[in-house]
C-alpha cells in the first residue's frame, strides 16, 4: 500500500453548504408565513427552509435529518422579509459547524434562534413600515394625479426591495 493510498482512506468526507443549498434556503425562507398556525407561528414555513440544508448534511442518514429537522418545529416568530434571514444564516452556519464535528449542542441553535427573533422582528418590522411609508406615499402621489402608474409602481416596487433586501 502506497503513502498516496492511505492518505485517500484516512480523509474524511466533511459537508460542505454550496450556494445551491443557500439559494434554496433563501427562496424557501419566504413561505415562512405560509403555513402559519397559533401554535408554532412560522415554525413549519422555517423548518422547510431548513429542509435543503439538513439534506445536503446528512445526505444518507433518514433517521438523522427527522432528528435535526425537529428542533425547527417549536415556536418561531420574526419578521421574514427584511432581517428574518438573518437568524437563518446564522443557524445555517451552526448546522454546517455541528454536522463537521464541532462540539454545538442543538439546544445552542434552538437558543439563538428564540433570542433573536424578537430583536430582529423589531428591526425588520420598522424597516418594512418605513419603505412601505414612503413607497405608498409617491404611489398615492401618482393615484391622485390619475396616474396608472401609481398602483403598479407601489406593488413591484414593495416585492423588489423585499426580495433585494433580503
Amino acid at each position: 500500500m502506497t503513502i498516496d493510498k492511505i492518505a485517500e482512506e484516512d480523509v474524511r468526507t466533511v459537508p460542505t453548504l454550496t450556494k445551491k443549498e443557500l439559494l434554496k434556503t433563501w427562496a424557501l425562507n419566504y413561505s415562512s408565513e405560509t403555513c402559519y398556525n397559533y401554535e408554532r407561528l412560522q415554525a413549519l414555513g422555517q423548518t422547510n427552509a431548513m429542509v435543503p440544508v439538513i439534506r445536503k448534511l446528512y445526505p444518507n442518514d433518514k433517521v438523522r435529518q427527522v432528528k435535526e429537522l425537529k428542533k425547527y418545529l417549536t415556536f418561531y416568530n420574526t419578521e421574514p422579509s427584511f432581517c428574518g434571514l438573518v437568524i437563518t444564516g446564522v443557524t445555517t452556519a451552526m448546522e454546517e459547524q455541528r454536522a463537521n464535528g464541532a462540539d454545538l449542542p442543538a439546544e445552542a441553535i434552538a437558543s439563538l434562534r428564540s433570542g433573536l427573533m424578537g430583536p430582529v422582528a423589531g428591526i425588520g418590522d420598522t424597516l418594512q413600515a418605513i419603505v412601505y411609508s414612503i413607497l405608498a406615499a409617491i404611489a398615492c402621489n401618482l393615484a391622485i394625479q390619475g396616474n396608472l402608474a401609481g398602483p403598479i409602481l407601489f406593488e413591484v416596487g414593495y416585492k423588489a426591495i423585499m426580495i433585494f433586501v433580503a
